[in-house]
């Protein structure tokens, strides 16, 4: 932290299941002892940054898949034994998943699964299903608890969550939805956070992977909330930071010739707001890809975790680092206002 600035990181840690893309084994057992190594190692990627704000995207706790580990927390306190604060923990929404409340369900769903014949030619070919391994019955009953978060060393208040889709009406289609989509319970979460250098509403957020209609629908709630705070707060600038799984387009595309603009260029284009220049195509101009993609950190080729802020801030930093703890790379950014 310095007087004057706001040091942000903002990471997507796939429940810090490593480099490779996971999505498909949300489900299964995760060593304990390997997660616990990496959530250490990102507390040492954060001494070194010092960052007043961590968004986090994909936390687990009190699930049969990570073993239990409550990874928010076990995070706060590594970041506390490296003297760099007490940090309080904000849940953005949740997502629980939990087999024992529909073992009926759940013994079906393993026998279709785990059938070869039926698996690759009703399910997944006609149904779409097979998005998410199901473990065998021998590990147990799965339970996951997912959810987003936001760690701050300093006071907050004004904190609202809003999940961008309803919650499914039965236990059936949101388990259907969990495993042949993913489906995540998407959300943003906002607050004012009380950083000495000055007061700022901070939007964390993740948004839809699989249907793009949805994330650009997310896209314009997105833009509808950030206006509901300038309104609320006319003098409080503003930080909407997340996993927008969409990348910036540049003006090139038109609204009204290419309704297909996708999240993250609608909201950057919300008139209140500005990404960092070096990630914007502009005329001949391409972002390096090396330099600013966030994913997939084994090979980064899209630029889908981002931080944007008001016209009354400016970066001062905007990095992007390869530590290889998740399919994603962390961002980190300094930010401050505009007149200093």
């Amino acid at each position: 932290m310095t007087k004057d600035s706001i040091g942000l990181v903002v990471f997507n840690a796939q429940y810090f299941s490593g480099p490779e893309i996971n999505d498909h084994r949300v489900l299964m057992p995760f060593n304990k002892d390997i997660q616990i190594n990496r959530i250490r190692r990102f507390a040492d990627f954060c001494k070194e940054k010092k960052p007043d704000i961590i968004i986090g995207n994909e936390f687990q706790e009190n699930s049969s898949v990570t073993e239990e580990v409550n990874q928010a927390y076990l995070l706060k306190e590594e970041l506390k034994a490296r003297h760099l604060g007490d940090y309080g923990v904000i849940r953005m929404g949740g997502f629980n998943f939990d087999e024992s409340e529909s073992p009926r369900i759940w013994h079906m769903a393993r026998w279709n699964y785990n059938n070869d014949y039926v698996r690759e030619n009703f399910l997944i070919k006609r149904l779409g299903f097979g998005k998410v391994e199901i473990p065998s019955e021998e590990l147990g009953p799965v339970r996951v608890h997912t959810s987003d978060v936001i760690l701050t060393k300093f006071p907050y208040s004004e904190q609202n969550h809003e999940y961008f889709l309803p919650t499914p009406a039965t236990k059936i289609q949101f388990y259907w939805n969990f495993v042949t989509q993913k489906d995540e319970r998407q959300g943003i979460t906002s607050c004012k956070i009380h950083h000495p250098a000055f007061e700022v509403i901070v939007h964390a957020l993740h948004l839809e992977n699989s249907n793009r209609k949805n994330r650009e629908k997310q896209a314009e709630r997105t833009c509808e909330i950030i206006d509901d705070y300038l309104e609320l707060f006319p003098g409080l600038p503003q930080i909407v930071a997340g996993d927008f799984n969409s990348s910036p387009e540049g003006l090139q595309k038109n609204f009204r010739l290419d309704r297909r603009v996708d999240a993250l260029e609608r909201i950057i284009r919300h008139p209140a707001l500005q990404c960092h220049p070096d990630i914007y195509p502009k005329g001949d101009y391409i972002p390096s890809l090396e330099t600013y993609a966030t994913y997939p950190s084994l090979l980064p080729e899209r630029i889908i975790d981002a931080a944007l802020v008001t016209n009354d801030l400016c970066f001062r930093e905007y990095q992007v680092c390869r530590i290889g703890l998740s399919d994603h790379e962390p961002l980190y950014v300094k930010i401050a206002k505009s007149h200093l």
